[in-house]
C-alpha cells in the first residue's frame, strides 16, 4: 500500500468522522446541518474539549482522596480540646465493642477452640484498622466524642444472599428509631436510638450520623453538649468528602445555604421523617414483591387453585400489610405444628412452606393442600413429578405403595 493511499485513507475517514460530529452537534444545539456555522461548531470543540480536560482532572482528585485515610478529612482539636486516636479512655465512655474473649456467656471450650480464637483475632484486627483509619476522639474536660468518617462500600450484586441481607438491612432500619439532630453543611444528622427505641435508654451517651450520597457515613459517639458536638460536625471538610463521590452532592460543604439553630433542627426533624417515611414504603413494597413470589411458587406447584391465587395476589396487590411477611410467617408457624401432619389423611393437613405461609397472611384456618381427601387409587410410580400416591409436604416428598 502507498503512503499516498494511505494518506488519502486517513483523510476520507478524519472527513467521514467530522461530518457525523458535525450533523450530532447540530442536532444538539437545536439547528440543521447546513444552518449550524462552523464558528459554532468550533466552540463545540473547545468546550468539550475543556469539560473532558475537567473531568480527568476531578477523576484523577477523586483518587487521590480515595487513597487517604477518611479522618484525614476530620477537624483539628479546637481550642481546650484534644484529639487522639482511639484510646482506652473511649473504650471505658463507649465500650470496645464485642470480644469473644471477654465474653462470660461463651463457654471457655469455644474460647480456646484454635479456629474460633483465629476468627476472633481477625476480627479484633479489622476492627482496629478500621478504627485507626476512619476514627479521631476529641476529649476535653467533662466531654468526649469519638467522630468517624466512613466510605461506604457500593453494590454487592442481586443474587439472594444479597438480597436477603438487604431485606434484612431494610427491616431493622424500619424499625429503628430516629430523631432529627441538625442540618450543618447540607448533611442531615440524625439521633439514633437503636430498635424500637431502646437502645437510646440503655446508653449514657449519644449516638449521631449522617450520609453523604449514600457513599460517605460521618457518625459520632458523644458525651457533650449540642453546642460543642455541632462546632466539631461544622469544622468536618464537606468538600473533599463530597469529591470523593462518583456524583458530588449539590449544596455540600462551602455551597451550603447558611441557617439557625432553630432551622437547622426544623429542617433535620423533616428531613429524617420524610426519610424514615419513605425507607418504610420501600421495605412493604419489597415484603409485597417477595410474598407474591411465594403466591407464584405455590400456584405452579399446585398448592392452591386458581381462584385462591388470584384472591390472595389482588389482596396483597391492593392492600400490603405493613406486619407484613415476617409476622406472617409466625402465624403460619404457629399454625401448623410438624405434630398435625397425619399419614392418613395427607390431604387435611395444614400445607408446610411457602403455601402455610401464605395461609398465616392472609387471616383464618390454615390453607388445606385439598378439600376432600383423594379416592384411594392403584399405585403408581413416576419417574417425574410427585406421582399419582405421592405429596409434597413442608419440603418433604412423601409416598404410599399398595393399599
Amino acid at each position: 500500500m502507498s503512503k499516498a493511499f494511505l494518506g488519502g485513507f486517513v483523510l476520507v475517514a478524519a472527513i467521514a468522522v467530522g461530518a457525523v460530529d458535525y450533523v450530532n452537534q447540530a442536532r444538539r444545539a437545536g439547528s440543521k446541518p447546513g444552518a449550524f456555522s462552523v464558528s459554532a461548531y468550533a466552540a463545540t470543540i473547545t468546550g468539550r474539549f475543556v469539560d473532558q480536560q475537567a473531568a480527568l482532572a476531578a477523576e484523577r482528585t477523586r483518587n487521590e482522596l480515595l487513597a487517604l485515610p477518611t479522618k484525614s478529612f476530620l477537624p483539628e482539636a479546637p481550642e481546650g480540646w484534644t484529639r487522639g486516636d482511639w484510646s482506652a479512655a473511649a473504650d471505658a465512655a463507649f465500650g470496645s465493642g464485642y470480644d469473644m474473649a471477654e465474653d462470660p456467656s461463651v463457654p471457655e471450650a469455644m474460647k480456646e477452640d484454635p479456629t474460633l480464637k483465629a476468627l476472633n483475632a481477625v476480627g479484633q484486627a479489622a476492627k482496629a484498622r478500621r478504627d485507626e483509619a476512619q476514627v479521631y476522639v476529641y476529649e476535653k474536660p467533662g466531654a468526649i466524642v469519638a467522630l468517624r468518617a466512613a466510605k461506604i462500600a457500593q453494590g454487592g450484586g442481586l443474587g439472594p444472599q444479597n438480597f436477603a441481607m438487604q431485606m434484612v438491612a431494610n427491616n431493622i432500619e424500619a424499625m429503628s428509631g430516629k430523631d432529627g439532630f441538625a442540618v450543618v453543611k447540607g448533611v442531615t444528622y440524625r439521633l439514633e436510638k437503636g430498635l424500637f427505641g431502646m437502645q437510646d435508654q440503655e446508653r449514657d451517651y449519644r449516638v449521631i450520623s449522617g450520609m453523604i450520597g449514600g457513599e460517605v457515613r460521618i457518625s459520632l459517639r458523644a458525651k457533650a453538649e449540642d453546642a460543642d458536638i455541632i462546632a466539631l460536625l461544622e469544622a468536618i471538610d464537606y468538600d473533599r468528602l463530597n469529591q470523593m463521590l462518583k456524583a458530588p452532592v449539590a449544596g455540600i460543604g462551602s455551597a451550603a445555604p447558611e441557617m439557625t439553630a432553630e432551622q437547622s433542627l426544623a429542617l433535620a426533624t423533616a428531613n429524617v421523617a420524610e426519610a424514615a417515611a419513605a425507607q418504610r414504603a420501600e421495605t412493604i413494597e419489597q415484603q409485597r414483591r417477595l410474598q407474591l413470589a411465594a403466591l407464584d411458587i405455590s400456584f405452579r406447584h399446585g398448592k392452591m387453585t386458581e381462584a385462591a391465587y388470584n384472591a390472595a395476589k389482588a389482596k396483597l396487590m391492593t392492600a400490603p400489610s405493613e406486619v407484613g411477611f415476617i409476622a406472617g410467617l409466625a402465624a403460619a408457624t404457629e399454625a401448623q405444628p410438624a405434630a398435625a401432619l397425619s399419614e392418613a389423611q395427607p390431604a387435611a393437613a395444614p400445607a408446610g412452606g411457602v403455601f402455610g405461609m401464605l395461609g398465616g397472611l392472609f387471616g383464618g384456618k390454615p390453607a388445606m393442600v385439598a378439600e376432600e381427601a383423594p379416592a384411594k387409587a392403584a399405585p403408581t410410580v413416576s419417574t417425574g413429578g410427585f406421582g399419582g400416591n405421592c405429596t409434597l409436604t413442608n419440603g418433604v416428598k412423601r409416598c404410599r405403595f399398595g393399599n
